[in-house]
């Protein structure tokens, strides 16, 4: 078994080697003191979106450095980068600063081209410039949408078309081929072939021919299919409604939850199987808000092993609370339950933070208070500190004051001053301590000078970390490009604390250090080369003390996309008891990358590690190590599949132990879904030989919050109001088969009278009644109405009985006549005495209706259309309802003029 799997392993290592895409450590250019690299020196674009990189800004001197960025990109090209903003760094500090480029739609595929990064120092009159190689593949992305999905009907006998947009969003043109297919056996053209250019919409209007299918079915459905030469295909419904359609806005009417669950199984096939459930999820509503849920089983169905996380954010303009699992490392160690609160004043010049913590270690809590001022030229913070320890009797309180300033462009300062007090109830000790702590920070650069220092110090009885400590670090340096050179002492000493306290015994080691650096840098290599002596005296041995003296030399080289580390250290211990060659350590290691392979080792030999010493007085024996790491890692099928293999060997020969193991990850992660899958294996090749397998799929979920609605249903109802009272009651009747609009979709009411417009958003929605008229009963109240919608709403809608009349336009065409004329869809419409007007359409026969209130109509038909050749007898009929109890159909009678020729006689001559 343990064969066939490094045989496995072996043969995975192989397939990542024959894999094309690579990544790695990129080459660093050294400026000053700063080492400047780039995330990636070459973006693969795929159409117009954003590809993410980044620049690396390390300050390895004792200054700090201002300086700008920006990016020269090819014509029509697109950026995201801050290139106004002036950052600064610090000694000592690291900056990554992100910037994104995006090439156009046009932009021609297969090629590359080159932007630059500059990298500008106006103070120090530096520039200097970074190529990015810009690969513009070939990209096919094309989409097919259905501009109005969902159309209406208002006569079946009717020509239809719906429209088909083809979206070329890649760079290389697209042959597409249509198809189609429906619920009811339509006769539409089986195939269309499209030529798509890039960067073109292609509008396709499809027809349809009028059809009886139309008039008993509440819907056609049309499955519109398109695939492209490569065999991609995509598909869209187009749905066809008559008069009897009933409409829904969306699919559920409940918020859903953007939820990602992962499920993970430690040990899958051992006996020690750890099963969890981890899942993360973020609700962002208006004006901002937003609530963020984060946890992690640590022991479900019962298994052991593990601590368990959960943690809530909620987050808006005026407050931002965390509850749940909290952490605080400042001035004492808390893992634990709690609240924090952040609250923004003042167009965030000012914040309030607030924090309890209550450990799950221990029976420990901390309260904390915080309010920051922003200044022009600095910050200044007030800090306030609650730490209760019942089980040992001690309770501590710390308040600190901050205050940073600028001083000019090159020069910072910081200043602390805090008070503490402990309160002590213990039985061997009572009382209450006051203390103080006092720090200061420079940082300043002056012509060719830097200049840093800091000073740290707190009373013997100063609550938490700094308990009794004071601790310095300084250096000063000069540059002279291409070399550098600094002096540097730091001290680090502690107070004998006589009681037990809260850190005291982790923190007993006290250690002063002093020496010189030199520094020489060329444009793709730098070299450090440092001495120092060291004193110090080893944690948990006070009466031993130990002087060492220390020569070091780090090399930093880059080979195009390779990089190549190097360090080196010789010390010399003096200690009683040690001879010449026990007292000499070594420490000697480095890294080398190249492409997605990396090489990591060192090695150790004497006192090269806090605690070496320790371990020596202990056993006699000398300290001597080796360890490092191997890791390939790669990606296939267009990132759908990542691997990654890693073999770590630690080898100690004072004590004859060794550890070597393996781990290989494999993450596939499909482009058009929401799963991913990870596989983890790990083996030790030592005496015990143990392998692991971790599997874990995770999945982004949306879930509907059941009880919490985003949209809401309207409910109508149509009745005749028989009784004339306007509330439907007993006697009132259901009025079916009545079309209404509702914000411009049609609705026909069901045997009950009733309209249901599903899960639609809150807000006013316009009611019109127009078409809903039958014989003899129209709205008793106004045709158009107006409903709000907030919750869920019924609205009842009655019917008055009135009055009803027919006509029909009856067409005469002339004799032998070719021409075409249509008196369907011809627009009826009725004036009564106050000028308020009616309209209805004929039907294909010309018939037309109306049934409106009592009153005398003057009866239009719209004859602006029609043909020269075809003259109405009358346009105006007249139809007194108010008058007459019956009244005769009307009839509107066009006829079509006979063709007149002309014939001449020639003259005689």
């Amino acid at each position: 078994m343990s064969k066939n799997i490094i045989y496995f392993y072996f043969t995975f290592i192989f397939i990542q080697f024959s894999a094309n895409s690579v990544y790695g450590q990129k080459p660093i250019k050294r400026i000053s003191d700063l080492e400047i690299s780039l995330l990636k020196d070459s973006l693969t674009f795929e159409g117009n979106a954003y590809v993410f990189n980044n620049i690396r800004v390390n300050n390895t001197g004792q200054a700090s450095h201002s300086f700008n960025i920006d990016l020269d990109i090819p014509v029509d090209w697109s950026k995201i980068i801050d290139q106004q903003k002036l950052y600064t760094i610090q000694p000592g500090e690291t900056l990554i600063i992100p910037f994104r480029i995006a090439a156009p739609l046009i932009a021609q595929s297969d090629i590359s081209y080159t932007s630059t990064l500059k990298f500008l120092m106006p103070s120090e009159n530096i520039s200097e410039e970074f190529k990015m190689l810009c690969f513009v593949k070939s990209r096919s992305l094309w989409k097919i949408s259905l501009p109005n999905n969902s159309i209406f009907k208002q006569v079946t006998s009717e020509n239809a078309t719906f429209p088909v947009l083809i979206r070329n969003l890649g760079n290389i043109s697209e042959h597409i081929s249509l198809s189609f297919k429906d619920n009811v056996g339509l006769n539409i053209p089986d195939i269309l072939n499209i030529a798509v250019p890039p960067e073109i919409d292609t509008l396709i209007q499809v027809s349809l021919p009028a059809d009886d299918r139309f008039q008993n079915a509440k819907e056609v459905r049309i499955i519109v299919e398109a695939s492209s030469k490569s065999k991609e295909k995509q598909s869209a419904v187009q749905v066809i409604s008559a008069l009897n359609s009933s409409l829904m806005a969306n699919k559920s009417p409940w918020f859903n939850l953007p939820l990602t669950l992962e499920l993970s199984a430690q040990n899958a096939f051992t006996d020690g199987q750890i099963f969890t459930v981890n899942g993360e999820m973020t609700l962002d509503f208006k004006e901002d808000r937003a609530l963020s849920i984060n946890f992690q089983s640590g022991s479900l169905y019962g298994a052991k092993g593990g601590q368990s996380f959960y943690q809530a954010q909620y987050r808006s303009k005026g407050i931002n609370i965390s509850a749940g699992d909290q952490t605080g490392f400042k001035n004492f160690q808390m893992m634990g339950y709690g609240v924090r609160i952040t609250i923004p004043l003042r167009k965030k010049t000012q914040e309030i933070q607030l924090s309890a913590i209550k450990s799950k270690l221990n029976n420990t809590s901390q309260f904390t208070y915080q309010h920051q001022f922003t200044l022009k030229k600095g910050s200044f913070s007030i800090e306030n500190y609650g730490f209760f320890d019942p089980d040992r009797g001690i309770n501590s309180y710390i308040s600190e004051l901050l205050l940073k300033r600028s001083l000019g462009e090159n020069t910072t300062v910081s200043l602390l001053q805090a008070g503490g007090f402990e309160d002590i109830n213990q039985p061997a000790l009572t009382a209450g301590r006051l203390s103080s702590r006092t720090a200061f920070q420079l940082n300043s650069k002056i012509k060719k000078f830097n200049i840093r220092s800091n000073i740290d110090k707190a009373s013997k009885y100063y609550p938490g970390f700094s308990k009794g400590l004071f601790s310095t670090t300084n250096d000063i340096g000069f540059i002279n490009k291409p070399q550098s050179y600094s002096v540097f002492w730091n001290m680090d000493y502690r107070n004998s604390l006589q009681e037990s306290g809260v850190y005291e015994n982790q923190l007993g080691l006290n250690k002063k250090e002093y020496g010189l650096k030199y520094g020489l840098t060329g444009k793709t290599w730098s070299n450090t080369l440092s001495v120092s002596s060291l004193e110090q005296t080893e944690a948990g041995v006070d009466s031993v003390k130990s002087s060492t003296y220390k020569l070091g030399l780090v090399m930093n080289k880059s080979f195009g996309q390779n990089t190549l580390n190097l360090a080196v250290s010789v010390g010399k211990v003096s200690l009683p008891g040690l001879d010449s060659i026990k007292s000499t350590s070594f420490v000697g290691g480095g890294t080398f990358q190249l492409k997605n392979i990396g090489l990591n080792a060192r090695y150790e030999y004497g006192f090269a590690q806090l605690g070496d010493l320790y371990a020596f007085l202990k056993t006699g024996q000398i300290p001597e190590r080796l360890n490092g790491n191997l890791f390939i890692e790669n990606s296939l099928f267009k990132k759908t599949l990542q691997l990654r293999n890693q073999v770590d060997f630690n080898l100690n020969y004072s004590d004859n132990t060794k550890n070597v193991s393996l781990k290989s990850d494999l993450i596939f992660n499909p482009r058009k879904s929401s799963i991913q899958l990870k596989i983890s294996y790990s083996r030790n090749f030592n005496k015990i030989g143990n392998s692991n397998i971790n599997i874990s799929l995770r999945k982004n979920l949306n879930l509907p919050i059941f009880g919490i609605r985003k949209f809401q249903t309207m409910e109508i109802m149509l009745f005749k109001d028989i009784n004339a009272d306007s509330i439907y009651n007993e006697g009132d009747e259901p009025l079916s088969n009545a079309t209404i609009l509702i914000n411009g979709k049609a609705f026909i009411s069901d045997a009950d009278g009733k309209v249901a417009y599903r899960n639609i958003s809150k807000g006013v929605y316009d009611i019109d009644l127009t078409l809903s008229a039958q014989k003899s009963w129209i709205p008793r109240l106004a045709y158009k109405q107006s409903i709000d919608v907030t919750k869920e709403t019924n609205v009842y809608i009655p019917y008055k009985k009135t009055s009803f009349f027919t006509g029909k336009v009856i067409l005469n065409k002339a004799q032998n006549s070719k021409k075409t004329f249509s008196i369907n869809n011809i627009k009826i419409i009725a004036v009564n005495s106050t000028g308020e007007t009616f309209t209805t359409l004929t039907t294909q026969d010309g018939s037309f209706s109306f049934s409106i209130p009592e009153d005398r109509y003057e009866v239009r038909i719209i004859s602006s259309s029609f043909d020269s050749s075809f003259q109405l007898t009358k346009s105006v009929l007249i139809a007194d309802l108010k008058n007459q109890s019956a009244i005769e159909p009307l009839q509107f009678i066009i006829n079509e003029q006979e063709r007149k020729i002309n014939i001449r006689k020639p003259k005689d001559n």
